[in-house]
């Protein structure tokens, strides 16, 4: 039995018979060479957009991250670091090579590693604590936005302080529904509520949109709506940073 392939115009043949074993060993090797003398080719022509590569092989290695089941160990970003220094430093020497594939395909493996490296560095730094329970709480925060809804508005709180919650399991963001707010609230102002809150919610169904990952990067730790009316607290805007939004407003 005979069958042919051919990889980037270089024709690969396979025999099986009296010589089986050979011919498969054989096989095999002529794929290598043949995927190899492809992938050189395919290199050499895109040696003047290398550069433009790069990115797209960032992203990559970001989506890799986030494409795993579940979150990889802290260590992992670390050594993706250390593989993508080595494979850089190691491209950087064979760069003055006129041919191979080797200084291109190190900085495509560090440009991916380093884009693992830094979804999980990303991932650490906004880290914030999420609402351990769902249940009704007093609330004491400042308002840093609001945003109109069809029956009301929706207040993004900072500075918050949750009733029965220590200061380190307060989230520091949270987002609560009202139906009725102070006609002078404005961003910078603190306010008291009660409001039942909840964890952010994760993806309905498999593959669906993921808010608690949109959240968690946002340090959002907890929405949910308002039970009674939003009482504003006495104080002074001494932020400077809420103008923006106290602008939009």
């Amino acid at each position: 039995m005979h069958w042919s392939l051919t990889i980037g115009g270089w024709p690969v043949q396979h025999g099986v018979g009296i010589a089986g074993g050979f011919g498969v060993g054989a096989g095999r090797l002529r794929v290598a060479r043949g995927l190899g003398h492809w992938l050189a080719r395919s290199l050499e022509t895109e040696r003047r957009r290398w550069l433009l590569w790069l990115p797209v092989l960032v992203g990559a290695g970001s989506a890799g991250f986030f494409a795993l089941p579940d979150q990889p160990p802290a260590w992992s970003g670390w050594l993706a670091a250390a593989v993508a220094a080595a494979g850089g430093a190691a491209a950087f020497r064979l760069r003055r090579r006129a041919s191979g594939v080797g200084a291109p395909f190190l900085l495509a493996c560090a440009a991916t590693c380093f884009g693992f490296a830094l979804a999980q560095a990303r991932l650490n730094a906004v880290a914030a604590p999420i609402l351990p329970r769902e249940g009704v709480y007093l609330v004491e925060a400042r308002v840093a936005e609001r945003s109109p809804l069809p029956s009301g508005e929706r207040l993004l709180l900072d500075h918050v302080v949750l009733e029965g919650i220590g200061g380190d399991a307060t989230p520091r963001t949270i987002r609560v529904n009202v139906r009725r707010s102070p006609p002078d609230l404005a961003p910078g102002d603190r306010i008291r509520v009660r409001a039942r809150l909840r964890r952010p919610l994760g993806p309905a169904l498999p593959g669906a949109f993921d808010f608690a990952r949109q959240a968690w990067f946002e340090r959002l730790g907890a929405m949910g709506y308002a039970l009674g009316a939003v009482e504003l607290l006495p104080g002074q805007r001494n932020d400077t940073g809420l103008a923006i939004a106290e602008l939009r407003a």
